[in-house]
């Protein structure tokens, strides 16, 4: 019963192989019946590549009675399977043959796979442990000496392995982390948590540093007892390297970039800010916590955080650059304009990375192209005046010129040389403010000071602008003090500025208006000019002084005016040290000018004046030659010329003046500058030049009247420089006194 109840299979063998005996379990084993299996030839049933080595064991068993053997063969199954059988058999024959072989027969085909699976792996992991070069793998017994070795290990820290087994590993680190008990750290942490990993410095063979990353595993026996250690250890130098090298190269970046002058930010492939350089955040007055990722957009004017952000989506989406310019609050709170590009980053392989972003406060550009637009508007503004300015007195010459052609109307006549004297003097005042614009602005513009009191000039400004105050019925009330505002003045020049402010007061008041001229002393001269006019809108009275500012359009083009009469005034105040300053209650509640000039004492030194040549006495019948390009003012000046009794010729062109030159003689000479052939300037150097021309008296007679203009006249060698239009006395007088305000030597003449 004992043997019917095993999980093994008995059988009784022959000496011929012949199973005469098996016992039932022979069914869990391999399926047969005891018939079945007892009815199978000898060795029938083993496996065909184990069966000449099955039959040979046998029959060494048989030549030893008594002697037990254990052998594992393959043996087919009832099923047609193969199973890995046990058998341990017993020579139990005597000498004279009889008893049997017993054999125990048990199925280990699973004990057999298991085992087989592990030679495999252990094969595999011995294959992969000699063939992964790039790892060093050792093991260790629990004393840290090396046991085994592979050529990866061989490779990395350059020990041959007949030199490294024995060896304590920690030959492997470095002085400090042995200081430290690295080795020892690792092994416990490899017990506690199952593996250690480090990444540090290690020692190759001769002491060279290199990095590695490693782990250390535990390695326990059947029992579960630890009976050593498995080392790993990778060469991550040239990883450690460029990570170093990116590092320094990010340091390098945000330095450079914290020292830019302008604000850069960078962002991931989605759009998020991921840095900000430290001009962006002191502009800002955030952190980067406060700003990352998307909270910078908090800084941004409400008005166009939709529009930038609607920008920057539509770069990240199409990865493409964008120009973005909004509205950014500063630390101190004020918006500034920024303007923001960005573009988009890639890798070396095409690969969007991410994007960055510099920006620039553009404020004072925005402001000043507000400005130039709005002086483009005012220039606009003032060509149209200026066309008002000229056409009004042409039109009024014009109609003059008309009535003259009329015969028999002496009052006509009369009326219209009253007309186009009145009209050419307005087109000269027109010219003159505009030249002086000019001048001030290229700083050319010369004073002639003298000591003064000002109310004398106070008194022939009132006089200038007493006609345009009686027309409009304007009441002038004077409170100055007199003989008690001692300046040092150009005279002329502070006429001008008052006259300007007399005239701006009677024309932007209504008529029969008030306007009050005071001037008194308190620590410095004041003069204040006072109206009940039009008054100025406070929105207007920053920019009342700047060129061809006007305060109302439509009052400037009813009144005439091109809008640089405050400019010049300001400018010439300035010019003697002084400040002038404009206050308004607002439109139709008038306004005031102040000017405030230093007070100085009554001996001031005075400049010294050039002294002309003595003037000769006047001198009718004097051969004068007219130079003009244009026919009309050639002609009209020489019958001027010829009516006062002298005799004239006239050119129009720059040869035939010289020719003319030669061949008459002339006593004075009226020459244009811009001729055609050669200029003016070449015509007065060859006359100069020539024997008879040297007391010729020449004039130029221009359109040009800058200083400039005047210096190249005396270096080309004439006697006065006169801007058109002339006034017909000062010519007469020049003539007939026949000096020069140029002194002349033939060794100054050369080009201009």
């Amino acid at each position: 019963m004992l043997v019917e109840r095993s999980l093994d299979a008995i059988a009784l063998i022959e000496r011929d192989g012949i199973v005469s005996y098996v016992s039932p379990p022979i069914v869990r084993v391999l399926g047969y019946t005891p018939e079945e299996f007892i009815g199978l030839g000898p060795f029938e049933a083993v496996h065909p590549d184990d069966r000449d080595e099955a039959k040979r064991r046998f029959a060494e068993l048989l030549q030893e009675p008594g002697s037990t053997q254990t052998a594992v063969n393959r043996v087919r199954h009832k099923d047609g399977s193969w199973r890995w059988i046990e058998t341990v058999s017993t020579n139990q024959l005597d000498q004279s043959g009889t008893g049997a072989v017993i054999a125990n027969l048990r199925d280990v085909t699973d004990q057999t796979r298991a085992e087989e699976a592990v030679r495999e792996a252990e094969e595999k992991f011995r294959f992969i442990v000699e063939s992964a070069t790039e790892f060093a793998i050792f093991t260790t017994d629990l004393a840290g000496r090396v046991e085994s070795w592979n050529p990866g290990a061989s490779r990395i820290l350059g020990y041959e392995e007949e030199e490294v087994l024995g060896q304590d590993c920690r030959i492997f680190f470095a002085p400090e982390d042995n200081a430290g008990d690295q080795v020892g750290r690792e092994m416990r942490n490899s017990l506690t948590r199952g593996h250690g990993n480090d990444e540090r410095w290690h020692l190759r063979k001769g002491g060279r540093r290199f990095w590695a990353s490693g782990l250390m595993m535990p390695l326990r026996d059947d029992e579960g007892n630890v009976r050593g250690y498995l080392k790993i250890l990778r060469d991550m130098t040239r990883e450690k390297r460029a990570e170093e090298a990116l590092r320094e190269s990010e340091a390098r970046f945000r330095s450079m970039a914290d020292s830019a002058p302008v604000m850069i930010w960078m962002a991931d492939v989605q759009g998020r800010r991921t840095y900000f350089n430290k001009p962006w955040l002191d502009f800002t007055g955030r952190t980067p916590a406060e700003d990352l990722p998307a909270a910078w957009l908090d800084s941004v004017h409400p008005d166009d955080r939709e529009r930038c952000t609607a920008a920057f989506g539509a770069a990240f989406e199409d990865r493409t650059s964008v120009d973005v310019e909004y509205r950014l609050r500063r630390s101190d709170g004020e918006y500034r304009w920024v303007f923001d590009r960005a573009s988009p980053l890639f890798s070396h392989e095409g690969e969007l990375t991410g994007y960055i972003g510099s920006g620039i406060d553009i404020t004072d550009r925005k402001h000043a192209e507000e400005a130039l637009k709005d002086a483009d508007r005012r220039k606009n503004e003032f060509l149209a005046m200026l066309a008002h300015e000229l056409r009004n007195p042409l039109a009024a010459i014009n109609n003059a010129v008309q009535l003259t052609l009329r015969p028999g109307d002496e009052d006509n006549l009369e009326w219209s040389k009253g007309v186009i004297e009145r009209q050419a003097k307005h087109l000269a005042r027109l010219l003159d403010d505009l030249l002086d614009v000019a001048r001030i602005t290229q700083g050319k513009i010369q004073l002639r000071k003298e000591p003064l009191d000002l109310s004398t000039v106070i008194a022939r400004a009132v006089e200038v602008v007493r006609p345009l105050f009686e027309r409009r019925r304007h009441t002038l009330t004077l409170a100055v003090a007199h003989g008690q505002l001692p300046v040092f003045a150009d005279p002329t020049r502070m006429e001008q500025i008052l006259v300007n402010l007399l005239t701006n007061a009677a024309k932007y008041t209504e008529e029969e208006g008030s306007i009050s001229l005071t001037a008194y002393r308190d620590g410095e001269i004041i003069v204040s000019v006072k109206d009940n006019g039009h008054g100025i809108p406070p929105e207007m009275l920053p920019r009342v002084f700047e060129l061809f500012a006007q305060v109302d359009r439509t009052i400037d083009r009813s009144q005439g005016g091109l809008g640089i009469g405050l400019t010049l005034a300001r400018s010439l105040v300035r010019m003697h040290g002084g400040e002038i300053r404009a206050v308004s209650e607002g439109p139709g509640k008038g306004s005031e000018f102040t000017i405030r000039l230093p007070v100085v004492g009554e001996h001031h030194p005075e400049p010294p004046r050039a002294e002309p040549r003595a003037a000769e006495p006047p001198k009718r019948g004097l051969r004068v030659l007219v130079v003009d390009d244009n026919r009309d003012t050639a002609v009209g000046m020489a019958r001027l010329l010829k009516s006062s009794g002298y005799e004239v010729t006239t050119a129009h062109d720059g040869p035939t003046a010289v020719e003319l030159a030669r061949a008459e003689r002339p006593d004075a000479i009226l020459l244009d500058i811009g001729l055609p052939g050669i200029d003016g300037y070449e015509v007065a150097r060859q006359i100069r030049n020539e024997e008879g021309g040297r007391d010729t008296l020449l004039i130029a007679v221009s359109g040009y009247g800058q200083q400039g203009d005047r210096e190249r006249s005396r270096l080309a060698g004439f006697d006065h420089h006169l801007v058109k239009p002339v006034g017909y006395d000062l010519l007469i007088s020049l003539l007939d006194r026949r000096g020069s305000a140029f002194p002349f030597s033939p060794e100054g003449l050369g080009p201009a």
